[in-house]
């Protein structure tokens, strides 16, 4: 922490934003970022790891209850076995949820020497000497008694092993696995596993006496930051990668880029029409109205309608329109994302009008002057002069409205239109898995948008060096 407490001066005396240049906030913005992001990955990795209660102690008991419950109650020799069996746990390493133990085992190799006896266990089927068959509990002494003595020939080894912890309900546990039961009891579930589908009954009242259950499921070993990433990624599979659902996602993200650049393109038609209108009555109204003449009442008639016009489409809300255009108005049209680009198209263009309508009304009285003195008549000065004047004034707003219209295209899927947002929510249908696909849907459109507000910042900056 010294080290960076030392550094942080170096780093704000160097980041001082009124003598640095461009190429040095490029750099202090790539160290901060690379520095938050390794904080960022430490702390998941820190918090991930957690802290083990386990002790050394706590572990041999647990390997002692937990090979006791794997005996059956009926194997008495591999419970005699057990209780001689010896761990000693080295070292005790994981986290709070699971642990794993480096634990010596010293036992006694009675598998081996059951192996090597094992003639005398089949030679019991014979019977006794004068040829009568031995009952169970006979053969099962008979067992015990041999067992006794294999134990005490039996080889005394030390095997070093790997056991698992896991801890469920807030308690630890052995896991069971075939190793370590099998080293606890002196090897005998070799030997089970070779006689316990023999059909000599000698070894099947052996295989009764030495009967030990193990764990074939194996614990889940993975940290909770590993499990939260494998579950991403079969999310991620699920919903774009199996049966190519990506392309749903690809084909609506098309259709709403389409839908918003015809809408935009009619907005912007409708708005530059109904803008001149209302604009020219504001500005030439009274004059009109003193000279006289029809055209004063032509003029009022159309700014009358555009002003119903705007006030309908901003007045209500843009998924009412959108379905009375496709179930009413439009109804003959069976293409869908016809209707819906006419339906976003003059929603836009109410918005649009009144950016262009405030860019006219901002363009000096003295260039509409300029154009009459030149010549042109209304429609030319409007044309060739305040037109272009006006759309370099209104293009940043212009580009905002075009941002707002995208987002605005995520309800097209109410008519049956296959947008970005629709096939986000038909994977989700699909799939039943809701948040990758709607996720993924919300991070398309930010980085749209994110995009369109970069380049409208260019814009502006270059428009206003422009100016200068």
């Amino acid at each position: 922490m010294k080290g960076v407490a030392n550094v942080i001066p170096f780093v704000l005396e160097y980041a001082d934003m009124t003598v640095c240049n461009k190429k040095k906030r490029i750099i202090i913005s790539v160290i901060v970022a690379v520095a938050i992001v390794a904080i960022a990955v430490f702390l998941v990795f820190k918090l991930n790891a957690g802290s083990s209660d386990l002790t050394k102690e706590d572990a041999v008991s647990l390997l002692k209850d937990g090979i006791d419950s794997a005996i059956s109650k009926d194997s008495e020799i591999a419970r005699n076995i057990s209780k001689t069996t010896v761990y000693t746990v080295n070292s005790v390493d994981g986290n709070d949820t699971l642990c794993e133990a480096d634990v010596a085992v010293e036992y006694y190799d009675i598998g081996s020497e059951i192996v090597k006896n094992m003639e005398a266990i089949v030679a019991l089927e014979e019977g006794t000497a004068d040829g009568k068959p031995l009952k169970s509990d006979a053969v099962k002494s008979i067992i015990r008694e041999y067992a006794s003595e294999w134990q005490k020939n039996a080889e005394k080894k030390t095997e070093n092993i790997k056991a698992i912890f896991t801890k469920t309900g807030g308690k630890w546990q052995l896991y069971k696995s075939r190793e370590i039961v099998n080293l606890s009891v002196g090897g005998i579930v070799d030997v089970y596993e070779s006689i316990e589908k023999s059909e000599i009954k000698a070894q099947k009242r052996l295989a009764s006496l030495i009967l030990v259950r193990y764990e074939t499921n194996e614990p889940d070993t993975r940290t909770s930051f590993e499990k939260a990433w494998d579950e991403l990624k079969a999310e991620f599979k699920l919903n774009f990668i199996d049966e190519a659902r990506w392309k749903m996602i690809l084909d609506g993200f098309l259709n709403t880029l389409k839908i918003t650049f015809v809408s935009l393109i009619i907005g912007i038609l409708i708005g530059i029409i109904v803008a001149a209108v209302r604009s020219s009555f504001d500005k030439n109204g009274e004059e009109m109205k003193k000279r006289g003449g029809i055209g004063y009442y032509i003029i009022s008639f159309f700014n009358v309608i555009c002003k119903i016009y705007i006030t309908l489409i901003r007045g209500t809300p843009v998924v009412v329109q959108l379905l009375i255009y496709y179930f009413i108005i439009f109804v003959s049209i069976k293409d869908g994302t016809v209707v819906a680009m006419l339906a976003f198209g003059f929603n836009s263009g109410a918005y649009v009008a009144e950016i262009f309508r405030g860019g006219i009304m901002s363009i000096d009285q003295g260039q509409f002057e300029a154009g009459r003195s030149l010549g042109f008549n209304y429609v030319s000065t409007m044309r060739y002069v305040i037109i272009p004047q006006v759309f370099k004034t209104v293009l940043p707003t212009l580009c905002n409205e075009f941002i707002t219209l995208l987002k605005e295209t995520s309800i097209a899927g109410y008519v049956g239109i296959v947008d970005l947002t629709k096939a986000g929510d038909l994977i989700r249908g699909r799939t039943f898995s809701a948040f990758m696909p709607l996720i993924a849907v919300a991070l398309v459109y930010l980085v749209c948008v994110v995009v369109l507000t970069y380049l409208v910042g260019r814009l502006e900056r270059r428009l206003r060096r422009s100016e200068r």
